[in-house]
């Protein structure tokens, strides 16, 4: 896994104490704060990562097409698909791919017994680049896999696309295959363009989340004034 490198989180709590002149009591509560375990921040991030999954599923995401339009109208105009239809099934197959990878990613983040940073992404803020960082390839790799049935169940759902014989004909294709090229770098777009949304949202107000471990954290970064928080 790629790392990057911060000041270690302790150091940094004995300097913001030595800034603040705060006293004692609060220093001793900031250090209490800054000295969890590595456990309790990757739970941190499991929980931010099931609170925009949760969230994801309750959002109407319209992945962005507008730059397929000439590839999208091609397709259409040589297996008598209307596009308007290929587009909504092409941007429901990407929103069900992201909620899966992101249910992924939160169950790899789940096994991992620590992770290096993932501290100092929550103090220093940047919780979602973080992640994207250090686990963009996860989704991009996860979400290839699946591009193919989760298109193919989208085409198929939609009832003008239903019965039509070239929508099989286009799903065998290379064509459709060339369109399922893009679709990894789309999904891992609206994963983590949704987590990066959330992240200002419970920044700004911790209370929106009923995840124990990521509130504690979130209030504490805006007790401490974090750039986190």
């Amino acid at each position: 896994m790629k790392s990057r490198v911060f000041i270690p989180a302790l150091s940094l709590a004995l300097t913001v104490c030595g800034m603040w002149g705060a006293p004692p009591g609060k220093c001793e509560n900031l250090e209490a704060f800054l000295s969890k375990d590595q456990q309790f921040w990757v739970e941190g991030l499991a929980e931010f990562v099931e609170d925009g999954e949760e969230h994801l599923k309750q959002t109407d995401v319209k992945p962005a097409v507008a730059g397929k339009l000439e590839i999208f109208t091609g397709i259409a105009e040589s297996y008598q698909i209307p596009v308007e239809d290929l587009e909504k099934a092409y941007s429901i197959a990407v929103e069900r791919a992201a909620q899966k990878s992101m249910e992924r990613l939160r169950e790899r983040i789940e096994k991992e017994s620590s992770i290096s940073d993932a501290d100092i992404a929550f103090l220093m803020g940047g919780i979602a680049k973080f992640l994207k960082f250090n686990y963009g390839n996860l989704v991009e790799d996860y979400s290839g896999k699946i591009a193919g049935k989760e298109l193919k169940e989208a085409l198929k759902e939609c009832a003008s696309l239903r019965l039509s014989p070239m929508v099989e004909a286009f799903i065998s294709s290379e064509d459709c295959s060339a369109l399922l090229k893009e679709f990894p770098k789309d999904v891992k777009r609206v994963v983590f363009g949704q987590l990066q949304k959330r992240e200002r949202e419970l920044l700004s107000n911790p209370s929106l989340t009923d995840k124990p471990n990521l509130r504690y954290i979130l209030e504490n970064l805006k007790r401490f004034d974090f750039a986190g928080g």
